[in-house]
């Protein structure tokens, strides 16, 4: 399965370079085409110190980066390359080392960052994260203190309606992945907000983060540990700078899928959801925070009453 993913993916980036190197396919020189385009080798072996999780997630990602219509073929070729060659293979495939795979290609994505189409933004915006141990750095100290200064102890704050809007640290932005890197680069993907309310609004079942996750199309939780996510509610019209129609060169989340060059207002996450990027925003902006909970996590938290 994995090596059909690779060849997919593959003989995408070697189309699309052959397309672009010519307007007429009877005039690609084939023999010049492996020099600048990865093939199969060359990432069969780059990936094979990952598990096999961790190489699915790795193709998702290039086939999205080599299948963009909106990204420059010739600077995605560019990444690719790089990727493979300035490095040792991977041994992980995260952002806590130096040579992670994630870590390394978004260094490599700098120059794709924010490249899709500007447009206007919704009136109301919205974004997800999910909460965990992580998020707690992020409050300012007087917060910490006031949840007692662990999850649980925020996830029942949350449940008794504590509002975390105003509560963050100064230099907390909504997206932050690589460790010692600078928040400012990364981009912030959102939703729209009344959309969001009124696909809430057709379900039968209360939202919760099993259904926000598909709605979003993000990882759903995986354990009764993970406790859901948060909404953050924004006003994009002065949070944003600019905003665009999300690339696959600003992520590297493996659920996110590209849209077509036809969709011309925004893009749309797999769930249905539309979806919007812009420079990262500080968690001071956000107005509302929303707490989305996963059942199982607040159900074995629960105080008896």
């Amino acid at each position: 399965m994995v090596s059909r993913l690779i060849a997919c993916c593959l003989l995408a980036v070697v189309l699309i370079a052959a397309d672009d190197a010519a307007g007429d396919p009877d005039d690609v020189d084939l023999d010049s085409l492996p020099s600048a385009s990865p093939t199969l080798e060359d990432f069969g072996y780059f990936l094979s110190r990952l598990d096999e999780r961790s190489k699915s997630n790795a193709l998702n990602i290039l086939a999205d980066l080599s299948s963009d219509s909106r990204l420059d073929p010739a600077q995605v070729a560019v990444v690719l390359r790089s990727l493979l060659d300035d490095a040792n293979p991977p041994t992980d495939y995260g952002y806590g080392c130096g040579n992670c795979l994630l870590r390394r290609l978004s260094d490599l994505l700098a120059p794709l960052r924010l490249k899709g189409p500007q447009v206007a933004p919704p009136l109301n915006g919205a974004m997800v994260i999910r909460l965990n141990d992580g998020f707690l750095k992020r409050l300012s100290r007087e917060a910490s203190d006031e949840v007692g200064g662990s999850l649980t102890g925020l996830v029942q704050a949350l449940l008794d309606g504590y509002q975390l809007a105003g509560k963050f640290r100064g230099d907390s932005y909504v997206r932050y992945h690589a460790r010692g890197g600078d928040p400012t680069k990364e981009p912030a993907f959102f939703t729209d907000a009344d959309a969001l309310a009124k696909h809430e609004e057709g379900l039968d079942e209360p939202l919760d983060a099993w259904s926000l996750a598909r709605y979003q199309c993000t990882r759903p939780p995986t354990n009764r540990f993970d406790p859901g996510f948060l909404v953050l509610y924004f006003d994009p019209t002065k949070a944003c700078t600019q905003v665009r129609i999300p690339t696959a060169g600003d992520s590297e989340n493996p659920d996110f899928r590209p849209t077509p060059a036809s969709e011309t207002e925004a893009g749309r996450t797999c769930g249905g959801a539309p979806e919007w990027v812009c420079p990262n925003v500080p968690l001071s902006e956000m107005t509302r925070v929303r707490y989305v909970p996963h059942t199982s996590y607040t159900q074995g938290i629960a105080r008896p009453r």
